[in-house]
Protein backbone atom coordinates (compact mmCIF):
# COMPACT_ATOMS: atom_id res chain seq x y z
CA UNK A 1 0.00 0.00 0.00
CA UNK A 2 1.33 3.50 -0.85
CA UNK A 3 0.97 6.76 0.95
CA UNK A 4 -0.78 9.61 -0.58
CA UNK A 5 1.87 12.19 -1.03
CA UNK A 6 2.07 14.82 1.58
CA UNK A 7 3.39 18.19 -0.18
CA UNK A 8 5.12 21.47 1.00
CA UNK A 9 2.99 24.32 1.88
CA UNK A 10 5.24 26.59 1.00
CA UNK A 11 6.22 25.32 -2.70
CA UNK A 12 4.21 22.44 -3.51
CA UNK A 13 6.84 20.05 -3.15
CA UNK A 14 6.34 16.60 -2.33
CA UNK A 15 7.92 15.93 0.80
CA UNK A 16 9.55 12.32 1.46
CA UNK A 17 8.73 10.72 5.14
CA UNK A 18 9.11 7.20 4.84
CA UNK A 19 9.04 6.57 8.64
CA UNK A 20 7.47 7.88 11.57
CA UNK A 21 9.85 7.79 14.44
CA UNK A 22 8.63 7.85 18.05
CA UNK A 23 10.70 11.05 18.92
CA UNK A 24 8.52 13.41 19.77
CA UNK A 25 8.61 16.90 17.46
CA UNK A 26 9.93 14.98 14.48
CA UNK A 27 11.09 17.42 11.82
CA UNK A 28 11.22 17.17 8.11
CA UNK A 29 12.48 19.39 5.88
CA UNK A 30 11.66 19.89 1.91
CA UNK A 31 13.94 19.17 -0.12
CA UNK A 32 12.76 22.10 -2.83
CA UNK A 33 12.69 25.08 -0.90
CA UNK A 34 14.48 24.15 2.59
CA UNK A 35 10.77 24.96 4.61
CA UNK A 36 11.34 22.60 8.13
CA UNK A 37 8.10 20.96 9.42
CA UNK A 38 7.49 19.43 12.65
CA UNK A 39 6.13 15.83 11.86
CA UNK A 40 3.50 15.85 15.11
CA UNK A 41 -0.53 16.50 14.64
CA UNK A 42 0.17 18.32 17.75
CA UNK A 43 1.99 20.79 16.09
CA UNK A 44 1.52 21.25 12.38
CA UNK A 45 -1.17 20.24 9.36
CA UNK A 46 1.46 18.33 7.98
CA UNK A 47 2.29 16.04 10.74
CA UNK A 48 -1.84 15.54 11.13
CA UNK A 49 -1.93 14.79 7.51
CA UNK A 50 0.72 12.56 8.11
CA UNK A 51 -0.72 10.63 10.77
CA UNK A 52 -4.16 10.52 9.30
CA UNK A 53 -2.61 8.65 6.35
CA UNK A 54 -0.38 6.60 8.71
CA UNK A 55 -3.82 5.62 10.68
CA UNK A 56 -5.39 5.17 7.60
CA UNK A 57 -2.32 2.62 6.00
CA UNK A 58 -2.75 0.55 9.90
CA UNK A 59 -6.58 0.01 8.97
CA UNK A 60 -6.33 -0.94 5.46
CA UNK A 61 -3.22 -3.59 6.77
CA UNK A 62 -5.72 -4.74 9.70
CA UNK A 63 -8.04 -5.45 7.12
CA UNK A 64 -5.96 -7.24 4.70
CA UNK A 65 -4.46 -9.49 7.67
CA UNK A 66 -8.37 -10.30 8.93
CA UNK A 67 -8.76 -11.03 4.85
CA UNK A 68 -5.53 -13.32 4.78
CA UNK A 69 -6.60 -15.25 7.93
CA UNK A 70 -9.93 -15.82 6.47
CA UNK A 71 -8.85 -17.07 3.24
CA UNK A 72 -6.59 -19.46 5.32
CA UNK A 73 -9.06 -21.04 7.51
CA UNK A 74 -11.31 -21.28 4.19
CA UNK A 75 -8.36 -22.80 2.89
CA UNK A 76 -8.22 -24.74 5.61
CA UNK A 77 -12.04 -26.28 5.76
CA UNK A 78 -11.24 -26.57 1.57
CA UNK A 79 -8.92 -28.83 2.34
CA UNK A 80 -10.01 -30.94 5.30
CA UNK A 81 -13.00 -31.24 2.91
CA UNK A 82 -10.87 -32.21 0.30
CA UNK A 83 -9.51 -34.89 2.92
CA UNK A 84 -12.28 -36.56 3.47
CA UNK A 85 -13.72 -36.49 -0.37
CA UNK A 86 -10.08 -38.51 -0.72
CA UNK A 87 -10.29 -40.84 2.01
CA UNK A 88 -14.33 -41.57 1.21
CA UNK A 89 -13.11 -42.23 -2.32
CA UNK A 90 -10.27 -44.31 -1.34
CA UNK A 91 -12.09 -46.44 0.80
CA UNK A 92 -14.40 -46.52 -2.16
CA UNK A 93 -11.81 -47.88 -4.55
CA UNK A 94 -10.39 -50.47 -1.97
CA UNK A 95 -13.83 -51.85 -1.14
CA UNK A 96 -14.94 -52.11 -4.91
CA UNK A 97 -10.83 -54.15 -5.33
CA UNK A 98 -11.23 -56.40 -3.04
CA UNK A 99 -15.07 -57.04 -4.12
CA UNK A 100 -14.15 -57.46 -7.31
CA UNK A 101 -10.73 -59.83 -6.24
CA UNK A 102 -13.24 -62.13 -4.26
CA UNK A 103 -15.25 -62.34 -7.18
CA UNK A 104 -12.82 -63.05 -9.31
CA UNK A 105 -11.12 -66.17 -7.36
CA UNK A 106 -14.87 -67.50 -6.84
CA UNK A 107 -15.18 -67.42 -10.22
CA UNK A 108 -11.68 -69.45 -10.92
CA UNK A 109 -12.07 -71.48 -7.88
CA UNK A 110 -15.98 -72.20 -7.95
CA UNK A 111 -16.86 -74.30 -5.06
CA UNK A 112 -16.90 -77.89 -5.09
CA UNK A 113 -14.98 -80.89 -6.90
CA UNK A 114 -12.29 -80.50 -9.20
CA UNK A 115 -11.99 -83.04 -12.40
CA UNK A 116 -8.51 -83.27 -13.23
CA UNK A 117 -9.53 -85.45 -16.32
CA UNK A 118 -11.50 -85.48 -18.89
CA UNK A 119 -14.44 -88.46 -19.24
CA UNK A 120 -12.25 -90.72 -22.05
CA UNK A 121 -9.65 -90.59 -19.98
CA UNK A 122 -10.80 -93.08 -17.58
CA UNK A 123 -12.27 -95.91 -20.48
CA UNK A 124 -9.42 -98.29 -20.23
CA UNK A 125 -8.28 -97.95 -16.66
CA UNK A 126 -8.64 -100.51 -13.95
CA UNK A 127 -12.20 -99.21 -11.50
CA UNK A 128 -10.21 -99.38 -8.81
CA UNK A 129 -8.14 -97.01 -9.75
CA UNK A 130 -10.59 -94.90 -11.10
CA UNK A 131 -12.32 -94.93 -8.10
CA UNK A 132 -9.48 -93.98 -5.97
CA UNK A 133 -8.92 -90.86 -8.27
CA UNK A 134 -12.28 -89.62 -7.89
CA UNK A 135 -11.96 -89.70 -3.99
CA UNK A 136 -8.78 -88.09 -3.98
CA UNK A 137 -10.41 -85.31 -6.21
CA UNK A 138 -13.08 -85.23 -3.03
CA UNK A 139 -16.27 -87.07 -4.76
CA UNK A 140 -18.05 -88.97 -1.74
CA UNK A 141 -21.16 -90.40 -3.64
CA UNK A 142 -19.37 -93.24 -5.90
CA UNK A 143 -20.92 -96.08 -6.86
CA UNK A 144 -19.88 -98.96 -9.65
CA UNK A 145 -21.92 -101.40 -11.80
CA UNK A 146 -20.60 -103.98 -13.34
CA UNK A 147 -21.51 -104.79 -17.10
CA UNK A 148 -21.43 -108.25 -18.68
CA UNK A 149 -20.09 -107.56 -21.91
CA UNK A 150 -16.83 -109.76 -22.13
CA UNK A 151 -16.56 -112.73 -24.06
CA UNK A 152 -13.07 -113.24 -25.03
CA UNK A 153 -11.09 -110.25 -23.23
CA UNK A 154 -8.96 -109.82 -25.49
CA UNK A 155 -9.13 -105.92 -26.35
CA UNK A 156 -10.27 -105.51 -22.75
CA UNK A 157 -9.44 -106.89 -19.32
CA UNK A 158 -12.03 -107.92 -16.71
CA UNK A 159 -12.71 -104.84 -14.09
CA UNK A 160 -11.72 -102.14 -16.88
CA UNK A 161 -13.77 -98.82 -17.07
CA UNK A 162 -16.19 -98.84 -19.49
CA UNK A 163 -17.57 -95.51 -19.10
CA UNK A 164 -18.03 -92.85 -15.59
CA UNK A 165 -20.67 -90.42 -15.23
CA UNK A 166 -21.39 -87.53 -13.28
CA UNK A 167 -24.84 -86.88 -12.22
CA UNK A 168 -25.74 -88.33 -15.57
CA UNK A 169 -22.87 -86.69 -17.24
CA UNK A 170 -20.38 -88.74 -19.26
CA UNK A 171 -18.98 -85.95 -21.32
CA UNK A 172 -17.21 -83.92 -18.74
CA UNK A 173 -13.94 -82.17 -19.24
CA UNK A 174 -10.95 -81.52 -17.18
CA UNK A 175 -11.16 -78.98 -14.81
CA UNK A 176 -14.38 -78.67 -14.52
CA UNK A 177 -16.25 -78.59 -11.30
CA UNK A 178 -18.77 -80.82 -9.45
CA UNK A 179 -20.55 -80.95 -6.03
CA UNK A 180 -18.57 -83.37 -4.11
CA UNK A 181 -22.02 -85.12 -3.28
CA UNK A 182 -22.48 -85.92 -6.84
CA UNK A 183 -23.61 -89.18 -8.22
CA UNK A 184 -20.57 -91.09 -9.67
CA UNK A 185 -21.11 -93.87 -11.85
CA UNK A 186 -18.67 -96.41 -12.80
CA UNK A 187 -19.36 -99.21 -15.66
CA UNK A 188 -16.74 -102.01 -15.88
CA UNK A 189 -16.25 -104.71 -17.90
CA UNK A 190 -16.81 -107.98 -16.68
CA UNK A 191 -17.39 -111.45 -18.42
CA UNK A 192 -20.93 -113.07 -18.68
CA UNK A 193 -22.17 -115.60 -16.87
Amino acid sequence: MKFTKITCENCGGDLNIKTLSHIKNQTETCPYCGATYIINAKHSKIGAKWELELERFNEQEKREITKAEWSFKNKQEERKDNNKILLGLSIFMVIGFLSLSIGAYHESHPSGAKITMNAKKFQGENYKIATEKLKDMGFKNINTEKVADLKFGIFTDEGDVKEVTIDGDNDFEKDDYFDEESTIKIYYHVFKD
